[in-house]
């Protein structure tokens, strides 16, 4: 396959998208491939951003390599395939249908890959990347030929998603934009319960210096005040970094809950979500700088004195 004869493109004329609402037993399909402007035709800027979705793709894949599933697959294919006409990105050659599946995990796996937004719903057209190259590399097609099959998936991909209504049909989009939102949840209930571990052994050496304070000697007395001081600071801040966390969980669950309101109520909330969200990050900031300054205080202010440990 020659890389340099990467050149044609297709673009649909547009004007045909509201024929009809699908690819009917008419031939529309056929009749639109007809009506298309191929090759040399097409539009500089339109090549230009397909040639950087392709390179998008293999981005993609090249960043998702050090995979712990695509170890798998290899160890599978060299027990279970010997040799192929495909080639896998990163090196090797197997069958075409392990190829477009390894080739096609790699594009999805780091789910950085191109988006395709429309009123009906979401699509990433990158899926497209692998098999239609394990495909045309299967077939012997040039480089040309490859990149004229893989315009056409991704329109026929993107037409689908523009005219089936997808999210009206049950698979709503609010539910993914949810997810983000309550991986940060996750992660903001896992510093929470650090900080309450960490709160929680502060008042422990606290209420233990009280009942041990009647048996202090006065060479004791003052070491122990400067602890006592630095544990009611470390206390104030754990206290804070906690306030903040949960603040932070709070604004995370008014924003999903903002969420699902805007697609019920079909209003724009979208305003509303980036500032509860700004509001998020600025309360994580606070919870996490609370956090690292009683981390420093534990750190300088308990020493331990290796000397008394030798005999």
């Amino acid at each position: 396959m020659s890389f340099d004869s990467w050149k044609p493109l297709i673009k649909f004329d547009h004007a045909y998208a509201h024929e009809s609402q699908g690819f009917g037993a008419g031939g529309q399909l056929d009749r639109r491939l007809r009506k298309s402007r191929i090759g040399e035709d097409s539009e500089a800027d339109i090549r230009k951003l397909f040639k950087r979705n392709i390179l998008d793709s293999l981005g993609c894949a090249i960043a998702a390599l050090p995979g712990a599933p695509f170890a798998a697959l290899r160890e599978q294919f060299a027990e279970y395939r010997s040799g192929g006409s495909c080639s896998l990105i990163g090196g090797g050659k197997t069958a075409p249908d392990q190829a477009a599946l390894f080739n096609s995990g790699l594009v999805r796996y780091v789910d950085l890959l191109d988006s395709y937004m429309s009123p009906g719903g979401l699509c990433h057209p990158g899926d497209n990347f692998g098999t239609i190259l394990a495909a045309a590399e299967h077939a012997r097609a040039s480089g040309e030929e490859f990149m004229l099959a893989l315009a056409i998936a991704f329109e026929i991909q993107c037409r689908f998603t523009a005219m089936v209504p997808v999210m009206a049909k049950g698979f709503n989009h609010a539910i993914q934009l949810a997810i983000a939102p309550v991986f940060l949840l996750t992660g903001i209930a896992g510093l929470l319960g650090v900080m309450a571990n960490r709160l929680a052994r502060i008042i422990d050496r606290a209420r233990d210096l009280e009942q041990r304070w009647p048996a202090l000697n006065e060479k004791a007395l003052p070491a122990s005040r400067v602890e006592i001081s630095n544990l009611e600071r470390r206390r104030h801040l754990a206290s804070w970094s906690i306030n903040f966390c949960t603040g932070a969980a709070l604004l995370v669950c008014t924003v999903i809950t903002t969420l699902f309101f805007e697609e019920f109520f079909k209003t724009d909330l979208k305003w509303f979500a980036g500032m509860l969200f700004v509001g998020v990050m600025v309360a994580l900031v606070g919870g996490l700088s609370a956090f690292l300054r009683e981390v420093y205080l534990a750190t300088h202010t308990g020493r331990i004195d290796a000397a008394r440990f030798v005999r």
